[in-house]
């Protein structure tokens, strides 16, 4: 388990990770306003809805997530990927979660097109997943992403203050080595001056 994080310069190293190499797929076109503007049922709890700065309401927009920097992880259910990926998206959330630097700058949620809240909510059992996911079932995202759209698939989005928001990093495929994910996702949305050292405690765990 990951134990300890620490803030230094511009790379994360991973020691001990399960992934193997970075595999990826075509890129997607993405459409950053029509993906900002995208609206989804919320059905999680209190905690996530505090977590993205949301109020009670019913439906919320993806814009409307109070963060400089949105990720969004494209998974389907059955997407035999995206469960294997699920463990890498967890790390990612906590990543964020356990550094000063990023907690409340950077959010992550998934959306999963074709799939119904059943099939979310057991997607969210199953593999313990801590950050909001948002049943697709109408394919409202192929709006968002008209070509290359397909799970997994990572979009990160910059919020610019008003203005349209920028896609900073997309990528699809598999994902197998987290760090380079990471470094990726750190170097081109989060604090360009930030390092993010990942390290096991001394017991591996």
């Amino acid at each position: 388990m990951i134990r300890r994080l620490a803030v230094t310069s511009l790379l994360i190293v991973c020691f001990g990770m399960p992934w193997g190499a970075y595999v990826m797929g075509e890129s997607p076109v993405v459409n950053p306003s029509a993906l900002s503007d995208l609206e989804f049922r919320f059905v999680g709890t209190d905690g996530q809805r505090e977590y993205l700065g949301i109020g009670p309401e019913a439906k919320l927009s993806l814009g409307g997530i109070k963060a400089d920097y949105l990720i969004v992880a494209v998974f389907n259910y059955y997407c035999t990927i995206c469960q294997e990926d699920a463990a890498y998206l967890n790390l990612v959330y906590e990543l964020i979660e356990d550094n000063v630097l990023l907690k409340g700058r950077t959010k992550i949620v998934g959306v999963a097109p074709g799939n119904t809240d059943a099939e979310v909510e057991h997607y969210r059992d199953e593999y313990q997943v801590p950050f909001p996911l948002f049943a697709d079932a109408g394919f409202a995202l192929d709006r968002a992403v008209p070509k290359n759209l397909r799970a997994p698939m990572l979009i990160t989005l910059r919020n610019n203050g008003g203005k349209a928001p920028e896609v900073v990093k997309s990528h699809s495929g598999r994902i197998e080595k987290v760090e380079d994910v990471l470094n990726d996702i750190l170097r081109s949305a989060m604090l360009k001056s930030t390092h993010v050292m990942v390290r096991q405690s001394d017991d591996g765990r």
